[in-house]
């Protein structure tokens, strides 16, 4: 039994309503991935020109003259008075006052014991002392008493040299020497 001319054509108009419907639905898939995809190209604009401003293009300036008021305060001639009998206790208000370290010159410890070239360093006003085993190997020492007899061979900033007293100093001691050579 073949199926009737109707039948065959209700199959047919099926078929073609769900080749209808898939059509339908990829092109809402592609639409929805395309703007998936201008959201992200949009979100990546926003961020290198909105949000990321790295100085490269300067701001707009008002050209125009600017008009500033300024008010001095008045000046008045501080009373003079004789102090109280009894004391009393008067409110002051120090001013912080931000002073730049006090240079100090990198005293000459070449030669000298690591020992005897950081007491010299201290004397001079220095407290972040480092002690390094030769500039090529670079072993830091510091804190370790066996290495207070080996020699200075360097040091740095150089002797002779102005700087900080909170700069650090470092002292190259010879990894050769020992105590009592030198």
């Amino acid at each position: 039994p073949s199926p009737t001319p109707a039948a065959a054509d209700a199959g047919g108009e099926t078929d073609v309503e769900e080749e209808e419907k898939r059509r339908r639905r990829y092109i809402v898939l592609a639409l929805l991935v395309l703007l998936l995809l201008l959201l992200c190209l949009g979100a990546g604009l926003y961020y290198l020109f909105v949000i990321r401003d790295d100085g490269g293009t300067p701001e707009p300036t008002d050209t125009s003259p600017a008009v500033t008021a300024t008010t001095a305060a008045p000046t008045t001639a501080a009373p003079t008075t004789t102090a109280p009998a009894t004391p009393t206790a008067t409110p002051t208000t120090a001013t912080p006052t931000t002073e730049a370290p006090a240079t100090i010159t990198v005293p000459s410890v070449t030669g000298k014991t690591v020992a005897g070239a950081i007491d010299a360093l201290e004397e001079a006003g220095f407290t972040k002392i480092k002690v390094v085993l030769d500039s090529v190997t670079g072993t830091e020492v510091t804190g370790d008493s066996k290495y207070d007899g080996n020699q200075v061979i360097g040091v740095n900033p150089s002797e002779g040299s102005s700087v900080a007293g909170t700069t650090e100093i470092i002292l190259i001691a010879d990894s050769k020497s020992g105590v009592g050579s030198g």
